[in-house]
């Protein structure tokens, strides 16, 4: 697999602190602890939380997150609960995004991601699997339904990204690249 970008933190030493200082908020907030999943993959290494994986008898949900986000985003409060069933759960830090997985990015127009997607599957010994992603997670998605049709019972998409292009809007510029441009560390 080519790489075609890498990213990184700006200070990866208090990046990466501030990031799990903030997993263990969430984690006692939610009162459930996420299970720490590594696996080595074409673009480096890759970062996995997990929630009752050794249950091999439930069903398995697999979820990418969006850009600029972290999976951890689909449990605030507990927000996984609402699918009302037990099952085993993988959230994927999507490799190139802003979390603890290696910063490695294959090009986007590529399917790339799907076999990327299809090596996470692999490596953590899932072989059928609902899959859910949002934004640029949908489109990761969507590129294993294409590598790996064979791999998915269903997907599940919400907005999934790159279906259309791109806005140029002034104000959609301005909303996207503010975080990039002036982040903030403001806590609610």
């Amino acid at each position: 697999m080519k790489i075609k970008y890498k990213s990184s933190f700006k200070d990866e030493k208090n990046d990466f602190l501030f990031f799990e200082n903030w997993v263990r908020k969430l984690e006692q907030l939610n009162k459930r602890d996420y299970e720490r999943i590594v696996v080595d993959t074409s673009l480096g290494k890759t970062h996995v939380w997990g929630l009752n994986t050794n249950a091999h008898h439930l069903k398995t949900l697999v979820i990418f997150p969006g850009a600029r986000t972290t999976s951890l985003f689909w449990d605030f409060d507990r927000g996984l609960d609402n699918l009302n069933q037990d099952l085993r759960i993988f959230m994927v830090e999507t490799n190139g995004l802003p979390n603890f997985s290696d910063g490695s990015t294959p090009e986007i127009k590529s399917l790339d991601y799907g076999h990327w997607a299809n090596e996470v599957l692999d490596k953590l010994g899932i072989e059928k699997v609902f899959i859910a992603g949002a934004s640029f997670g949908g489109l990761i998605c969507m590129k294993l339904g294409i590598t790996n049709p064979e791999k998915i019972i269903a997907a599940f998409l919400l907005n999934p990204g790159c279906l259309q292009p791109f806005s140029m809007s002034l104000k959609n510029l301005y909303f996207n690249l503010l975080p990039i441009i002036k982040p903030t560390e403001k806590m609610y």
